[in-house]
C-alpha cells in the first residue's frame, strides 16, 4: 500500500539499508505486463533520493553464484532461460553461463539488435528450442 511504501521511504532517507531483490520494471501476465519489483525499487529510489545499497537478485551474479555453489554445478552445466535482455540475459552474461531469451514476454527479436546484451540463444518459446535441440543431437 502507499502508506507501506511511504514508510519504507522514511526509513531509507533515515540510514536503513536499502536491498533491491530485483529491478524488473515489468512483470508479464498473461496477456498484459503489471508493474515488476523495478517500479516498486525506483518509487523509492525516487521518494528516499537515495540508490539501494545492494541488489541482490537478476543481474547481479550473487543469487546465480550462490545457486551453482549449493547445488555444487559448473557455470557449463547450467542455462539461463528469460525473457528479458536487461536482466534475464544480463544475469548469465554477467555470470559467465550460456542464455536463451525466449520471445514469449518482455523483449522481442529487434531488441537485441539496439541493446548491449546478446543471448546465446533466441527461440519461440521453450518447447521450441528444446525440439529443435533434441533434432539437432539425434541426428547424429
Amino acid at each position: 500500500t502507499y502508506n507501506k511504501l511511504a514508510h519504507a521511504s522514511n526509513l531509507i532517507r533515515a540510514g536503513a539499508r536499502f536491498i533491491a531483490a530485483n529491478t524488473d520494471k515489468t512483470l508479464p501476465v498473461e496477456n498484459t505486463l503489471d508493474p515488476g519489483a523495478g517500479s516498486i525499487v525506483n518509487f523509492l529510489i525516487t521518494s528516499s533520493g537515495k540508490e539501494p545499497d545492494a541488489i541482490i537478485g537478476k543481474p547481479n551474479p550473487y543469487i546465480l553464484e550462490l545457486a551453482l555453489r549449493i547445488n555444487n554445478l559448473s557455470k557449463d552445466e547450467v542455462l539461463i532461460v528469460g525473457d528479458r535482455l536487461d536482466t534475464d540475459i544480463q544475469l548469465g552474461v554477467n555470470t559467465g553461463v550460456d542464455t536463451l531469451l525466449v520471445l514469449t514476454g518482455v523483449s522481442k527479436l529487434e531488441d537485441i539488435e539496439r541493446e548491449s546484451v546478446s543471448p546465446t540463444f533466441v527461440a519461440k518459446n521453450l518447447m521450441a528450442f528444446i525440439n529443435d535441440y533434441l533434432e539437432l543431437f539425434s541426428s547424429d
